[in-house]
């Protein structure tokens, strides 16, 4: 087998499929990784073949480019710079589909997934790294903007949405699809959210049902396999003597992360210190963006990078944005959560872990009183019930990657025994 993995974003897109990839080469099947450049070496390191379709200078010219532009003309420069994208994307994988080859594709990159299945008929799965990232109109995801929505009845919101889907959602997917497709000579596909993009043959959800209980109006075609947690090289890192030594010479410090493709976060850590002060804590502020830092005492360490398998177990609260990886390491540790959502599905990851009783949310980075008074409250209230109990119900990283390479191996045994004739020989 050829597994065609498609990924993009912050680490913790990423990593969750270089696990499945790992898990799929040791049983001898054949990856090719299809990244940005900043994730190149980490694919090359797991032994894969790994393409870019999104060079660094590039992303970096384009944000230049943008900067001075107002809102209107940003977001027409970023859709024309995505409709060329997708297509290079396709061009980029279709050169190396045949007959071996399954294409596995998240968030983001569902459409070139789609349109290369929907051409050459090479088996698809999607892969959910959270559950708000497939849409359910019984039960909606929690996004900021979108919280109105939930107060609605069904019978009030299933209207609405297929109203919304059909008058703005498709033009806008169709927009950014037509020279793709014209190019593919495929059809401009209808209902893209809802109908089209995610995978017609399976659909992973990288999390336990525990986390998440499928929704009655989710496809049928969608399997949980559990938190395919994942750490490049993690055998061969290890904790700084400096950071050891830190560890080592007073209570479990709190961990504060904006997540590694935050790059403005200087608000966030100047709260941070702030409120560590306030409290009397020690802290470790894991940031790539070190010219972001306020100036640290001595009972606060900057990393730049560490694995949070090897951190978390000692710290004592885990301040973070709410992306799902992050967010299952916390949980794996059995420590409790502050989070700071600020897109996407990290309000729907704080509201599920608030509902486990495993952490709280906090919705204004930089308010300080607010962010001393739910930390007080994280350290004070004893969360180790819940915690544990949620601790004892995670599995390590390599059995979710195991189950999630027994799925995409048997969507490839049934894709051979009924072949299509349109797939590259």
């Amino acid at each position: 087998m050829k597994a065609i993995i498609f990924a993009a974003g912050s680490d913790g897109d990423i990593h969750p499929h270089l696990g499945i990839g790992c898990e799929l080469l040791a049983r001898g099947h054949q990856v090719i990784f299809i990244t940005t450049a900043e994730h190149l070496d980490a694919a090359r390191a797991c032994g894969f073949e790994a393409l870019s379709f999104l060079g660094s200078e590039e992303k970096q010219d384009f944000i230049r480019a943008t900067e001075s532009l107002g809102v209107i003309a940003k977001i027409k420069r970023y859709c024309r710079v995505v409709a060329d994208k997708i297509y290079e994307c396709c061009e980029l994988a279709g050169s190396r589909i045949d007959d071996r080859s399954i294409l596995i594709a998240p968030p983001v990159l569902f459409v070139v997934a789609r349109l290369l299945h929907e051409k050459y008929g090479t088996p698809y799965l999607s892969t959910l790294l959270a559950p708000a990232n497939l849409y359910s109109i019984k039960d909606p995801p929690s996004f900021k903007s979108l919280r109105w929505c939930e107060k609605l009845h069904y019978s009030v919101r299933k209207p609405l949405f297929h109203t919304v889907e059909h008058a703005a959602i498709d033009p806008f997917f169709r927009m950014l699809l037509k020279a793709s497709a014209e190019k593919l000579e495929l059809p401009l596909p209808r209902h893209v959210i809802s109908q089209w993009w995610h995978s017609p043959q399976k659909i992973l959800g990288l999390f336990y049902e525990w986390y998440c209980q499928p929704p009655a109006d989710w496809p049928g075609q969608v399997s949980l396999t559990g938190f395919p947690l994942f750490s490049p090289k993690d055998t061969e890192i290890q904790l700084t003597g400096r950071l050891e030594a830190f560890l080592n010479a007073g209570t479990p410090p709190i961990v504060f992360t904006p997540g590694t493709e935050t790059h403005k976060c200087n608000n966030f850590f100047d709260t941070a210190l702030k409120a560590l002060q306030a409290l009397g804590q020690r802290g470790i502020f894991l940031t790539r963006a070190a010219g972001q830092l306020p100036a640290l005492p001595a009972t606060v360490v900057h990393e730049n990078y560490l694995p949070l398998n090897l951190l978390l177990p000692r710290a004592s609260v885990l301040v973070h944005h709410g992306g799902i990886g992050t967010t299952a390491q916390a949980m794996l540790a059995g420590i409790p959560q502050l989070i700071i959502p600020g897109f996407s599905d990290q309000f729907d990851n704080g509201r599920r872990v608030e509902r486990l009783g495993c952490g709280i949310t906090l919705e204004n980075p930089v308010d300080i009183s607010a962010m001393t008074d739910k930390l007080r409250q994280l350290l004070q209230t004893d969360r180790s019930p819940a915690c544990h109990t949620v601790q004892t119900l995670m599995r390590p990283g390599p059995i979710a990657c195991g189950r999630a390479a027994d799925v995409i191996e048997q969507i490839f045994d049934e894709a051979r025994r009924m072949p299509d004739k349109r797939v590259l020989a």
